[in-house]
């Protein structure tokens, strides 16, 4: 029997108000996606991207996005995913769009990508970052007081993100590393 290859599209919510990710539901989302492949490309798209298109994964608090589709049609699912404007959940149009992060054969690559992508994000917010006094310096709720370990300025050392991936991973909070 044949293996049916997937892709996964990592995506990122992005939006003004920040009401909008903590009110989106996968069904919404799915939703938006798929009307925006018809809008897109008719329903030949939609026929081509629904047979095993899926929302694998999604994160409501930093707004990160896991869709599965198969490895045909993944770049009709990626021409069709800047046109999704607004997604709608609890009778309220929240306007957003989606910006694709990576393009992965399986989670565990996105999972990988995203934890890179995540380290250069709190690198950057760091090196902006002028004393230790300023909002900007200050961790975020999830964030462990030993993440912000750093020795060399604006660098993190290997150990200090490790460490921050296990304290997300013992206090079972909800965080960008999964």
């Amino acid at each position: 029997m044949v293996r049916f290859k997937n892709r996964y599209v990592l995506c990122e919510v992005v939006s003004e108000d920040p009401r909008c990710r903590q009110c989106i539901e996968d069904r919404a989302l799915q939703l938006a996606v798929r009307d925006a492949i018809t809008r897109v490309h008719g329903d030949y798209g939609l026929a081509c991207c629904s047979i095993s298109f899926t929302v694998k994964y999604l994160n409501a608090y930093t707004g990160t996005v896991l869709l599965r589709c198969r490895k045909d049609s993944y770049r009709l699912l990626c021409s069709a995913l800047p046109f999704v404007r607004y997604l709608e959940s609890r009778a309220q149009r929240y306007p957003c769009f989606l910006n694709t992060l990576h393009v992965g054969g399986t989670i565990r690559t996105c999972q990988k990508f995203l934890i890179r992508y995540n380290r250069t994000q709190l690198l950057r917010l760091l090196q902006n970052c002028t004393n230790e006094e300023s909002p900007a310096a200050r961790p975020a709720p999830w964030m462990p007081e030993a993440a912000l370990n750093t020795d060399c300025v604006g660098h993190l050392h290997r150990r200090s993100t490790k460490s921050l991936i296990s304290a997300c991973r013992d206090t079972s909070v909800d965080c960008c590393c999964f």
